[in-house]
């Protein structure tokens, strides 16, 4: 039976049981599947992503100090450059992180 999200709606009025309880009532699988990482690549991609985070804050974090401190650099360019590099340390300091523990945990923890 091809179980769509319409069809569950309906089951469920008829059931009088709530989404949760019927779907562990009936063992039904998930509609949406989350792919999940093969455990053999989960320490390299843990190695990747721990590299691009230092990398991205290090390489960022001396942009923004070596830009903002002289005072010879400061101009509508090096303004555009500095706001780049603000908002790029912000993703990676964000999504890097919660991106990472997506890949290792099922449940959402965040």
């Amino acid at each position: 039976m091809n179980l769509t999200a319409h069809l569950l709606d309906l089951m469920l009025k008829a059931s009088n049981l709530s989404r949760w309880q019927f779907i562990q009532e009936f063992s039904i699988p998930p509609l949406v599947a989350v792919p999940r990482l093969p455990s053999s690549l989960l320490p390299v991609f843990g190695l990747l992503y721990v590299l691009i985070f230092g990398l991205a804050v290090v390489g960022n974090g001396a942009v923004l100090v070596l830009l903002c401190r002289r005072k010879a650099l400061q101009s509508p360019s090096t303004f555009f450059i500095c706001s780049l590099a603000l908002s790029d340390l912000l993703i990676s300091i964000v999504c890097v992180p919660a991106t990472l523990l997506q890949h290792f945990f099922t449940n959402w923890l965040a």
